[in-house]
């Protein structure tokens, strides 16, 4: 059994920059570059160190990381002077992956940069702009989340201040830098929502000063720019958005000439079950303005694993891709005898979920084993599922079944936690799969 999640706390000098009692926040043995943007849905470190370990990943072979999220596995390679790859269909990931590897940069210019970055803000926020017309606030007004709740006009109009402060910044990289600053505290501090698993709505504040917040998370950057020992020779991790069901493609946009031989995989896939993964970062990528429309969210969540069933489209194919995996198609039977009687939309689509989930899987582990050296090692970190009427779903043993039929070898299957469903009032367990090109 591998390595559980830490219960550290990181601190920045009295700062609490992860809430006490949030278990679904990564938690970290070393949580330099990694705490600044600790992922609500993200894996450990720890986790991360004794995969590369396990698998004894040399510095002169590449890891990919296809589902990266906020970046673990690529800045636990990068300080191991390991090259990685990252691919990601959320831009706000890929941006946030991006800024957390920024290594070289120059932490006195960052404390320079914020100086003059509160500076213009106090000007901004003092000014009758009411910042309105800006196409994140329309998108935010349009979309009904103002409206509901998710963050209320004034903490929206002073973190607009803040983002308009940060984007006349000169240097590019921190300006990155910044706007991580601000997205970090966005959802929860600024905002009013809350992760429990599902995200909801908490109480609407009034009223917030953003700086405190941005002030505490270039702290935090100051600190592990200045106290990383070697972050100079870190090997750069490539960060890339795209559809982890068609690898070739996204690799040879940016590897025009040779992709690198890929001999490592370790990451953690979308769970079948309903999690809408766009809605736990949609402040944030309004913010970055990957999204301003329905239509451009929807481009966002088509480049995703069909995971949940707002996410399910008529013209999607990936439910065909299960036809021959009998287990899945089993679970996705039995499902489907469990809604008998329902009237709901959502709850009929529960059976195409299921088929669409490990369909996608499967498209990817088939884009997987084109690209991969033989006797390459994946890691798989999923959870066992129950979201589709309390129906057990087997995540790592259904994928592995869905690898071995494009090629692969199922290696093994170790859990790695069991964390509370409050849905069935069971524990589920996350495990590992384990799997070899022969």
């Amino acid at each position: 059994m591998l390595l559980e999640n830490s219960s550290k706390k990181a601190t920045v000098r009295g700062t609490i920059l992860y809430p006490p009692g949030r278990s679904d926040l990564q938690q970290f043995d070393d949580d330099a570059f990694h705490r600044w943007y600790p992922f609500v849905l993200g894996f450990s470190d720890q986790l991360v160190d004794s995969l590369l370990e396990k698998f004894g990943v040399k510095n002169t072979e590449h890891v990919l990381d296809p589902f990266c999220g906020s970046g673990t596995t690529l800045i636990e390679c990068a300080k191991r002077k390991i090259p990685s790859i990252g691919i990601d269909a959320n831009p706000f990931a890929v941006f946030t992956a991006r800024a957390k590897s920024e290594f070289r940069t120059d932490p006195d210019a960052v404390i320079a940069a914020a100086t003059r970055v509160r500076s213009r803000y106090r000007k901004l926020v003092s000014s009758n702009r009411r910042f309105t017309d800006e196409a994140v606030y329309k998108y935010l007004d349009k979309s009904g989340m103002l409206k509901r709740g998710w963050i209320s006009p004034k903490p929206l109009r002073k973190a607009l201040v803040l983002r308009e402060a940060i984007r006349r910044c000169k240097d590019e990289r921190i300006a990155s830098l910044f706007l991580l600053a601000l997205a970090a505290d966005l959802p929860t501090n600024i905002g009013n929502m809350k992760f429990g698993p599902q995200i909801y709505r908490g109480k609407q504040k009034k009223d917030v000063d953003p700086i405190p917040f941005f002030s505490a998370r270039v702290k935090a950057i100051v600190e592990d720019l200045r106290s990383s020992n070697g972050r100079r020779s870190y090997a750069a991790p490539v960060s890339l958005l795209g559809d982890a069901r068609s690898l070739k493609p996204v690799l040879r946009r940016h590897f025009s000439k040779k992709i690198p031989k890929i001999r490592f995989v370790i990451c953690s896939p979308p769970y079948p079950t309903e999690h809408d993964y766009t809605r736990h970062t949609r402040l944030e990528l309004a913010f970055i303005d990957s999204v301003s429309t329905r239509q451009s969210l929807r481009s966002v969540k088509r480049g995703m694993i069909r995971s949940h069933t707002k996410g399910i489209y008529q013209d999607d194919l990936d439910d065909q891709r299960a036809k021959k995996l009998p287990s899945v198609n089993a679970v996705s039977r039995r499902v489907a005898k469990a809604i008998k009687g329902k009237t709901s939309g959502f709850e009929k689509l529960y059976p195409t979920v299921v088929k669409a989930y490990f369909g996608g899987m499967k498209r990817h582990f088939g884009s997987l084993f084109r690209l991969m050296e033989a006797g390459g090692r994946a890691a798989y970190v999923v959870g066992d599922q129950a979201a589709y009427m309390r129906v057990p779903i087997r995540t790592a043993v259904l994928l592995g079944e869905a690898a071995e039929s494009v090629g692969f070898k199922v290696e093994k299957i170790e859990l790695w936690r069991r964390r509370w469903s409050t849905g069935i009032k069971k524990h589920l367990d996350e495990n590992i799969l384990f799997l070899i090109k022969p």
